[in-house]
């Protein structure tokens, strides 16, 4: 009887191990709402210029997995420490270089840029000192939180942290914060979801970081070799 119990128990043992090992080698592909890059459209289909190409990519790579709606600070911790994790639209950027293996664009390069309602003239930036001076909306783990905070900016003193652009937009139009992190496309989107004219707000500063940015299709490092083969394959199919 101890002999049987025993080898059930190492059976049930062997299972969970293999489970575990399984999810852990289980290729994932996360993503967050950002319109109108990757967005939950209105129907529940997952939709966007991004989301499209990053499809296409996956078709040619004969790679199969679900696409996971997330929070960006839970995809991109996910993606962070987890083998064999995807993870889009990702910027490019100095910080990021080495966390990842990258596949781009999967858009028109973007200028990350400061916002104002155009009303406030009494905000008026020529760098991005000056914006030291106000408290800028911005999301939590995001590319735009780590420059600003790598140029002195903090969290809780000009930086208002939240896990939602749509929050901070709100806080802006109800003058709440001063200034919001944004692209043109997306607050172009998110204004019209909030149902305001896009006229309430102008770029207060283009370009925070003084550059344009690839969005990306990024894979975690430690993943599965043949994960990364079958990408670049993929990438050297569909490039023209």
């Amino acid at each position: 009887m101890i002999y049987m119990f025993r080898t059930l128990s190492i059976c049930l043992l062997a299972v969970v191990s293999l489970s575990t090992l399984a999810e852990s080698q289980r290729l994932r592909i996360v993503t967050e709402h950002w319109p109108p890059y990757n967005y939950l459209d209105t129907d529940g289909t997952l939709r966007g210029e991004a989301t499209d190409n990053v499809r296409r990519i996956l078709a040619q790579a004969n790679l199969d997995a679900n696409i996971e709606l997330l929070s960006w600070s839970k995809a991109l911790d996910l993606a962070n420490h987890r083998p064999n994790t995807l993870i889009f639209s990702i910027l490019r950027s100095e910080e990021r270089e080495n966390s990842f293996d990258w596949y781009c664009p999967l858009s028109d390069p973007i200028e990350v840029a400061l916002y104002k309602l155009r009303k406030r003239d009494d905000i008026r930036l020529t760098d991005l000192n000056d914006a030291k001076k106000y408290t800028i909306g911005v999301l939590r783990n995001d590319y735009a939180q780590q420059f600003l905070k790598s140029k002195g900016f903090d969290d809780g003193t000009n930086l208002q942290v939240s896990t939602s652009d749509t929050a901070n937009l709100r806080l802006l139009i109800q003058g709440r914060i001063d200034l919001v992190i944004q692209v043109k496309a997306a607050i172009h989107y998110r204004m019209k979801q909030l149902g305001a004219p896009i006229e309430e707000v102008e770029i207060a500063l283009p370009a925070i970081d003084g550059k344009s940015l690839e969005t990306c299709l990024a894979l975690s490092k430690g993943s599965d070799k043949a994960i990364k083969v079958a990408l670049d394959r993929a990438i050297e199919a569909l490039t023209p």
